[in-house]
């Protein structure tokens, strides 16, 4: 039987308790199990544009955004009771039904399984499970399985034309997504002839996980996007299609990732004939912290 120990840190919605499971309330939460220390610096860099900061509160901005967790026994959610579906409190994405939960005597609540599993099969639910052992003893770690929120492109794999003649020139640029519904939007800031521009667009998700696609103008501008690796808490790898041309992007939650992660992106551009001499890094630096134009969805 799985079991899933999971931190949560928010205020219940407001309203009666309901009765049934359908309507779900909704219970937003935050999910961590990794401790903190004190004066343990911020993990994630300051976001003006997305402001965590004042979009939770102080307890969930530690377990969602710095992986931190509190003393066992302490969670209001260990003894909570209420009917209802349990929501990440940054994506709303639905994680846990209040139909799974029980008591493992641990200290943070347990469920049986994810929202959308199917006979152990979690390949349709909204969460990753990866080995934790920073609490001195062997556990799992839950994260969000979205792509959801602010990604710094680091590297690029391609042989586009314009890096081909001016690499050179790339310029910092970070990409938040907000994943509702049946899209994607993505809002691209960076640099173009010294002002700093916002590019949006809408990825249509798919009937394949991980695959999402860009309407062009032109059908011939068609784009097909797939997601090819993520542990979606610190660097996500993405192949861009468009007709027999492909590009590999690395990006990672802050402007850097461990050289493994590098190593392994180079590996797999190989696998796409593209090898050292068309790969691209961005600088880690001169991020824009506001834009002065937009080019409109397309």
């Amino acid at each position: 039987m799985s079991r899933f120990l999971v931190r949560f840190s928010s205020i219940v919605s407001s309203g009666a308790t309901a009765k049934s499971i359908s309507p779900q309330k909704r219970i937003f939460v935050g999910i961590r199990l990794i401790s903190t220390s004190t004066g343990l610096q911020s993990l994630t860099r300051y976001d003006q544009s997305t402001d965590w900061q004042r979009k939770l509160t102080p307890e969930q901005y530690v377990v969602t955004r710095e992986k931190g967790t509190e003393v066992p026994f302490s969670g209001i959610y260990l003894n909570h009771n209420e009917v209802g579906m349990y929501h990440c409190v940054c994506c709303d994405s639905p994680l846990f039904s209040s139909e799974a939960k029980y008591d493992a005597g641990t200290g943070w609540p347990s469920f049986h399984e994810a929202h959308g599993t199917w006979e152990k099969d979690e390949s349709h639910a909204n969460i990753v499970r990866r080995p934790d052992n920073s609490l001195g003893s062997t556990g799992t770690e839950v994260i969000c399985k979205h792509m959801s929120g602010k990604w710094y492109l680091l590297t690029v794999a391609s042989r586009c034309k314009n890096l081909l003649e001016s690499g050179f020139k790339v310029e910092s640029t970070t990409v938040t997504w907000t994943v509702t519904g049946d899209k994607v939007s993505v809002s691209t800031v960076r640099k173009l002839n010294f002002e700093c521009w916002e590019i949006k667009q809408n990825y249509m998700k798919t009937k394949t996980p991980g695959q999402l696609f860009l309407k062009g103008k032109r059908p011939d501008e068609n784009m097909d996007i797939m997601v090819l690796e993520t542990d979606y808490s610190s660097y996500a790898m993405l192949v861009f299609k468009r007709a027999a041309k492909i590009t590999m992007k690395l990006y990672g939650r802050s402007s850097e990732v461990p050289d493994k992660i590098v190593d392994t992106f180079e590996d797999r551009a190989k696998t796409f004939n593209l090898g050292l001499d068309v790969i691209f890094q961005y600088p880690d630096y001169g991020f824009c912290e506001s834009t002065e134009k937009v080019l409109g969805k397309i």
